[in-house]
């Protein structure tokens, strides 16, 4: 992913809080096999059956759960992703499809923003990416420990988000 926007660069926490609408499902991106790049599927395995939102870890395939997604009908999808946002690691930014660039630098097989272009035009749905910018994407398990605080800052969010939500959702364990 490219140097996003200036829209990307508010109150990531504030701008989630107005963004998220309706049915919202969380899918945690990245390869925990490569350091940092495992933070989306850190977050989501953190919250998997915890928070209201549907949530899906699907590490470095996000394409393979194409199906889960659409049978989910969410009015919201917010990605969580390692990105190169050109920021100090750890730091996390909000995007929207249009903060972010197809040739961007992307370690999974679909770049995020074809994976979620995909998605809207089979059914229209609002998509957000939480970036988090990674200290290291090199190989070996495990979060440093600037982006590992990134990861717990946006649980603890997405927990609140979820407790305050007005709209009844209900779970379901993936």
């Amino acid at each position: 992913m490219s140097l996003p926007g200036k829209s990307a660069l508010r109150n990531w926490r504030e701008e989630l809080g107005k963004k998220l609408k309706g049915k919202v499902l969380v899918l945690g991106v990245g390869n925990p096999l490569r350091g940092d790049d495992g933070v989306g599927a850190h977050v989501a395995q953190r919250l998997v059956g915890k928070i209201s939102f549907t949530v899906i870890c699907c590490e470095a395939t996000p394409e393979n759960f194409v199906g889960p997604i659409l049978e989910a009908k969410p009015d919201t999808i917010l990605m969580v992703d390692a990105a190169e946002l050109h920021a100090a690691p750890g730091t996390i930014r909000l995007l929207s499809t249009d903060d972010l660039s197809e040739a961007g630098i992307s370690t999974h097989n679909m770049s995020p923003t074809g994976f979620l272009r995909f998605i809207n035009w089979q059914r229209e749905i609002g998509c957000l990416v939480l970036a988090v910018e990674p200290a290291s994407r090199a190989l070996g398990e495990g979060l440093s420990p600037v982006v590992a605080r990134a990861a717990e800052e946006i649980v603890r969010a997405l927990k609140e988000l979820a407790a305050a939500s007005p709209e009844v959702r209900h779970p379901r364990p993936q």
